[in-house]
C-alpha cells in the first residue's frame, strides 16, 4: 500500500526536514515496521507556478493543486487536454 501526503503549508521547520523524503511506519521501541506500507510526501510548494510546456504533464497536475482560482488553473494547464477536462469538471 502507498499513502501519498500532499503538503502545501508546513509551519514547523522540523516537520519540513522530516517530510523531505519517503518514510515508513515504525514502532520506535521495538524498531519493527510495516514492510508493505510506503508513505510518500510531496511538497506542493515546489510545484507552485509550473505551467504546462508539452513535456511536464505530471508536474502540471501537481501545480494545479496549488491554484487559488479557476483562472489560475486554466493558465497552468495551457493546452493540456486532460488538464482542461479537470478544470471544467
Amino acid at each position: 500500500m502507498i499513502q501519498i501526503n500532499l503538503n502545501n503549508i508546513i509551519k514547523d521547520s522540523k516537520v519540513k526536514e522530516w517530510n523531505e523524503k519517503d518514510y515508513k511506519l515504525e514502532d520506535y521501541n521495538s524498531k519493527a515496521y510495516l514492510k508493505d506500507v510506503r508513505i510518500i510526501t510531496i511538497d506542493l510548494r515546489k510545484y507552485k507556478g509550473i505551467v504546462y510546456d508539452g513535456t511536464n504533464k505530471y508536474e502540471t497536475y501537481l501545480s494545479m493543486l496549488t491554484a487559488e482560482s479557476y483562472e489560475e488553473m486554466e493558465r497552468i494547464v495551457g493546452d493540456l487536454e486532460e488538464g482542461k477536462i479537470m478544470v471544467l469538471a
